[in-house]
Parts: C-alpha cells; structure tokens; sequence
C-alpha cells in the first residue's frame, strides 16, 4: 500500500542527519488498516487484530528538500525502515505515541538507519507496544 494513498491520520517529516551518509531526511506515518485505502487497496495484516502500522522511510533528498505542504517533494525509499503493526487502540493514544517516537528519533534516541543489518522492527515493536500497554495518565497545570 502506497502512503500517499494510505489512510493516514497523522505523519512527521523527520531530519536525522548523521544516521545515513547519503539522506537525512525520513517521513514516519502511522496508518488505520481498517477499511480500504482511497485508491481501493486492502492493507496487508500481520496478524488478524492488526489496527494500526507504524512506519519510518528514508527520503530521497536529491536536489530538492522535501516540503510538508507540497506531496511531490516527498519520494520515499523502498524498502522502509521500520514497519510495525499493533492492534486496535484508541486514535488518539496511538498518536500520541507516534508523536513520542518521532521525537525520540530526531534526537537521536532511538534509530531510523539500521546498524549494519540490524533490524530496526523489533526494537520499535518493543518501544511502541510497551508505550501503549503503559497507562496513560493526563496531568493538568495548576
């Protein structure tokens, strides 16, 4: 499934430079699998209760910089780095961890670039399940 036909309720465009010597640029989608995606296709699950995939792809720079607001500067390589899919949980804490991965990754905490041939799945797998396991709790400034 494409991403750009994916549907995809939130995507970051990530600069982690130092990770590759060729591209430092990565875009890093979570997709809802449920349902088709705008040009018709059918998600692939890795196992029936699959909801969401969290995904992380290395950009094309080339000679153009990719710019959020203009989905043609956006060229992905194939194949993506990180692919992880979860079961159903609600949106907005899915969200919230992708914004939480996004984050650690730009600061170098956790990997978009796979060491030597390392795969990088299992340690995602590891952070984003755990985070939503984990419960949430909302604290409010007083």
């Amino acid at each position: 499934m494409s991403v750009v036909n994916a549907t995809a309720p939130r995507s970051w465009l990530l600069n982690c430079p130092g990770q590759n010597p060729f591209w430092s640029h990565y875009i890093a989608p979570v997709i809802d699998l449920a349902g088709p995606a705008a040009d018709g296709t059918m998600a692939t699950l890795d196992f029936p209760d699959a909801r969401w995939e969290y995904m992380v792809m290395a950009l094309d720079d080339g000679s153009v910089l990719p710019d959020p607001d203009d989905e043609t500067t956006i060229r992905y390589l194939i194949p993506q780095n990180v692919r992880v899919q979860v079961p159903d949980h609600p949106q907005e804490r899915v969200l919230d961890v992708l914004d939480a991965m996004a984050r650690a990754a730009v600061d170098g905490i956790v990997r978009v670039e796979p060491l030597f041939t390392r795969d990088l799945d299992p340690i995602w797998r590891w952070h984003i399940e755990g985070t939503l396991e984990h419960p949430h709790h909302h604290t409010e400034d007083k």
